[in-house]
């Protein structure tokens, strides 16, 4: 059966990419913990008084960053994001970014935000998961944060991260295994360069 909206061959790079897009939320989830663990607080908390956000964009998918929203915020570049975890880690750390170099119906990059005492990391993916939030057609959010506020669409990554549905998509195996991992290793250190 073929996705919403697919070809074969665009069905098996969208569930390729959903694979390991799923992969780096838990990624950028565990080090966000850690970073917790040693500092008592998420990173870029308490910077300023208005939301923050920070796209997770390769230097092929920076231009593809578009709108804001209607309300007083501040972004904050990846590359501050890294350098402020890399410092409390101690360490340089690998960066990973959506393998899809171009937006279709979704964002082709990922979000972190904060809010007061509360953040959000959120990934754009094809596949209507259960843990996720349908957006439109062939566009559905996986959002973990520290604080649900109610919000159904928001999951504690611990709850997230344990769950049956969640380790089933990202143990599934790969049609383009080296295709991807060639992608991933690229842009390691992008923010280095």
């Amino acid at each position: 059966m073929l996705l919403a909206g697919c070809t074969a061959a665009s069905e098996e790079f969208q569930q390729d990419a959903d694979i390991l897009r799923l992969q780096h939320l838990e990624y950028y989830g565990n080090l966000l913990q850690e970073y917790k663990a040693q500092t008592g607080t998420y990173p870029l908390m308490g910077k300023t008084n208005v939301p923050i956000y920070v796209h997770v964009a390769s230097p092929q998918q920076v231009d593809d960053v578009q709108g804001a929203p209607p309300y007083a915020h501040k972004v904050i570049a990846f590359k501050e994001f890294i350098a402020e975890i890399e410092i409390v880690l101690g360490g340089n750390i690998e960066e990973y970014y959506d393998p899809q170099f171009e937006p279709d119906s979704k964002p082709n990059f990922y979000i972190y935000m904060v809010d007061g005492n509360t953040y959000n990391f959120a990934v754009h993916v094809h596949e209507n998961f259960s843990f996720g939030n349908p957006v439109a057609k062939g566009y559905n959010k996986v959002e973990i944060t520290n604080n649900t506020n109610g919000a159904s669409h928001l999951i504690k990554p611990e709850e997230l991260f344990s769950s049956k549905e969640f380790n089933d998509a990202i143990s599934r195996p790969l049609f383009k295994p080296e295709f991807f991992k060639d992608r991933e290793n690229s842009f390691l250190h992008s923010t280095k360069n």
